[in-house]
Parts: structure tokens; sequence; C-alpha cells
């Protein structure tokens, strides 16, 4: 029969890890739990699964014993740090999430800062990734005539060459206008 007053169990559960059983105090703590609503029996019934889990690696050879006794002196810690809590308010969903999660949570903020900073380096600003080049809208009566130069450079034997909106590039040779140039330009 488990002690009905905190302070007389968690004494009990004191006593059950000083004589080394641990799977007792589990035991007897997941029945108090769940027998005194306190909103402790979720954070019980994962310490239960983790002595479980170890329990089976142990028996089936898969943990040293350097493992064992590091994994069950944890658990033994998470015992007596719970037992000694079920006075205290139990912890929110939010809190315990973070509480589990915190490495994941904090690496976020991290990896966005070094990818800024790689971005600013390069030459580029983050809000560069996020913006899109609007495409050009071409005109059905448009498509045959020559378009107007967006840009004009030069290279290789140093002719001018246009780059037009549609993204074509056209060599203007001897000083001919556009609309020569267009004229010369062989039909596909």
């Amino acid at each position: 029969m488990l002690p009905n007053e905190l302070p007389a169990f968690q004494s009990h559960v004191h006593a059950l890890l000083a004589d080394g059983n641990t799977r007792q105090a589990v035991a007897d703590l997941l029945a108090w739990t769940k027998n005194h609503p306190s909103g402790w029996h979720r954070e019980t019934l994962l310490l239960s699964a983790d002595f479980e889990k170890m329990s089976r690696d142990e028996s089936r050879g898969i943990l040293s014993f350097e493992q064992v006794n590091l994994n069950r002196s944890q658990i033994n810690d998470r015992l007596l740090q719970l037992t000694d809590r079920l006075g205290d308010a139990p912890p929110s969903a939010a809190s315990y999430f973070f509480k589990k999660h915190w490495g994941k949570v904090a690496a976020v903020p991290v990896a966005l800062g070094i990818l800024a900073s790689v971005a600013e380096i390069s030459g580029y600003n983050v809000a560069s990734f996020f913006e899109k080049e609007p495409l050009p809208i071409v005109q059905p009566d448009t498509l045959n005539k020559p378009t107007q130069a967006i840009e004009q450079t030069t290279h290789g034997n140093q002719s001018p060459a246009v780059k037009t909106e549609s993204g074509d590039v056209n060599i203007q040779y001897d000083g001919d206008d556009w609309e020569k140039a267009a004229e010369k330009k062989p039909k596909k």
C-alpha cells in the first residue's frame, strides 16, 4: 500500500532508490501520480518508458555495463527530482517542449544569421532572395518587329551587342541602324 500523503510518499521513493530498487520506485511513482491528479503523470510516463527501454537494451546486450550504470544513475536522478517536485505546479506543454528541444529552437536563428551574413558578404541581401523578377509581357503585334534595346555592351571584336527585352542578343555591324539590321537578319 502506497502512502497517501506527499511527504510520506517522497520518503518511500527515496528509500526504494537507496535500496537500489529503481523498477519498484518507477512503478510506485506511476501509480501515485495516476491516483493523485497533479499533472505529473505524463512526465512519469516518459521516465518509465526510458527506464523500460534501458532495461530491454541491457537484457539484449546492446548497452555496455558502463552505459547501463550511467543510464540508471540518470534515471534515478530524474526520479529524485520528480519526486521532490510533486508538490509544485506541473510544467506546461510549452515549457516541456522547449526543455526537450531547446537546441533545435536555438539553431534556427543562428542558421538564419549565418545565411544572412554569407549573403551580405557575397553582395546580396536577404530581401533579394524573396524578390521575384517580373516576366516580360510580349504583345502579339510586336513579335515580328525588332524590340528596343535594354542594355548595350561590347565583347569580342568590340562590336556593340544589344540585349533585347526578349533576351535575344542583336549585334549591330558597320553602324547600321536597327531596322536595317533586322532586314539583314536571316529568317528562321
